[in-house]
Formats: C-alpha cells, sequence, structure tokens
C-alpha cells in the first residue's frame, strides 16, 4: 500500500496543491484533489467517467455546469470554523467550472460512477 502521508505543494496553474489519485494511493476507486484559488481564479475541468463532489473547504464560488449556477456559495472562511462546508455534487461526462469569489480552498472527490442525477 502507497504511503497515505501527502504533502501539499506549491500550486499549479489549476491551484492543484494536493492530488491523491487511485493509482498514487494503492486505492481501486476514489480520488481527490485540493486546489487554492486567489480571488478571481477560475478552475474548468470535466467530470469525464468520475461522480464528483465539489466541497468548499474555506471562501466563497460560483460553480457553473450547463445551465445550472450556483451563485456565489459558501460561508466557512476558515476549516476550523464550526460552519458545515458547502458542497456541490456533479455526475459523470459533464464539464464544470469553478471561479473563486473570495480566496478559495477547494477539495474535488471523486469517484467512478453512471449518476444520472442533476447537479445539486
Amino acid at each position: 500500500m502507497a504511503s497515505l502521508l501527502v504533502r501539499p505543494t506549491a500550486p499549479d496553474a489549476q491551484g492543484t496543491v494536493v492530488n491523491v489519485t487511485p493509482t498514487s494511493a494503492g486505492w481501486t476507486h476514489v480520488g481527490f484533489r485540493v486546489h487554492k484559488l486567489a480571488k478571481g481564479q477560475r478552475l474548468e475541468a470535466s467530470s469525464d467517467n468520475q461522480e464528483l463532489c465539489l466541497v468548499l473547504l474555506t471562501g466563497r464560488a460560483t460553480v457553473t455546469c450547463g445551465e445550472h449556477r450556483f451563485e456565489d456559495i459558501g460561508e466557512r472562511m476558515d476549516i476550523f470554523e464550526q460552519i458545515p462546508p458547502y458542497a456541490v455534487y456533479l455526475p459523470n461526462g459533464v464539464s464544470y467550472a469553478v471561479e473563486a469569489t473570495t480566496d478559495l480552498e477547494l477539495a474535488v472527490c471523486a469517484a467512478p460512477g453512471h449518476g444520472n442525477h442533476a447537479p445539486g
């Protein structure tokens, strides 16, 4: 089994600071990434064959996926605040964008799926 200790790196062009794939973790299915985006920075990606849960760890963002738009969501500005994080579900096979309306830490949790549910 791979080491489960993962240290963040400097943000890349997409703001990625942590990237755990099934292969890198020695897992079969799930993976996740953490992005640090500055206010106004935008992440654009596709869910490919994965269902995703976008979790706003800290900060606020606008998330768009097709005609679905979640405008300026999020309340927690620090992970230690006693406020649950906002999250958005995305089915497989969709393109999406996340625009940071404040500085933002975003977790992208992925698992194989054939969800026929609408983003929400």
